[in-house]
């Protein structure tokens, strides 16, 4: 089963506050131990303060990103309108090889800043397409907390 379609199967509706999702997670751990944190991570308020909100509760964290290969590598041009499934809103965009440059220059921005922040808070971080098959993704994270090599 890919990563993606294993998601899709979770229930879910609406916007996402990851920093307080984050933080209501001292609400059940009351010992030191792992939290692993899928998501895209694309939200308007951010993570950082929730991530370090779990480390304040002696969590180790394992940041798992969740992008769609359209979301990877684009492969549009012209004129588009685009849906966000989360909160239904849309945005007219028009697609030129600089536009694609420009958003791959941001997304990589984006990704290494959530990799930094991961491993100044001595967590691990994967980017992962959709598409993976959900047991590479779980190997994947075990190895990188060295629980299995």
């Amino acid at each position: 089963m890919e990563c993606g379609e294993f998601l899709h199967q979770l229930p879910h509706s609406g916007t996402t506050d990851l920093n307080r999702a984050l933080y209501d997670i001292g609400r059940v751990v009351n010992a030191p131990g792992l939290t692993v944190v899928i998501s895209d991570f694309l939200v308007p308020q951010g993570y950082q303060t929730g991530i370090r909100a779990v480390r304040q509760l002696r969590q180790e964290v394992a940041l798992l990103q969740i992008l769609s290969p359209d979301e990877l590598d684009p492969q549009i041009q012209g004129d588009w309108q685009l849906r966000d499934s989360e909160n239904n809103q849309s945005v007219e965009v028009s697609a030129s090889s600089n536009i694609l440059q420009a958003y791959q220059e941001r997304l990589a921005r984006f990704t290494e800043d959530l990799a930094a922040c991961a491993h100044s808070h001595m967590g691990t971080y994967t980017l992962i397409a959709s598409d993976t098959d959900i047991v590479d993704v779980v190997q994947r994270l075990l190895r990188q907390v060295e629980l299995v090599r």
